[in-house]
């Protein structure tokens, strides 16, 4: 699953910012409250698959019934 991020260091994997590499954010309502879900770009992965990016989803309650809430691609 994270495996074009094995190789990376904590901080090449932890070395993007919202202004430069958030590339996508939208909500949607639900029945316990609005999610957030926010795509970040991170740089230290570009291979033969293109960019490599960080999901992020985040919620009232979501975060209680489903952990972090992180996902990648």
């Amino acid at each position: 699953m994270w495996e074009r991020a094995a190789g990376l260091s904590d901080d090449q994997l932890t070395d993007f910012s919202v202004r430069d590499d958030l590339v996508l954010v939208r909500s949607g309502p639900t029945a316990y409250g609005t999610i957030i879900f926010g795509k970040f770009r991170i740089p230290a992965i570009q291979d033969k698959l293109g960019e490599g990016f960080v999901h992020v989803r985040y919620g009232p309650s979501y975060l209680l019934s489903h952990g972090s809430g992180i996902s990648h691609s």
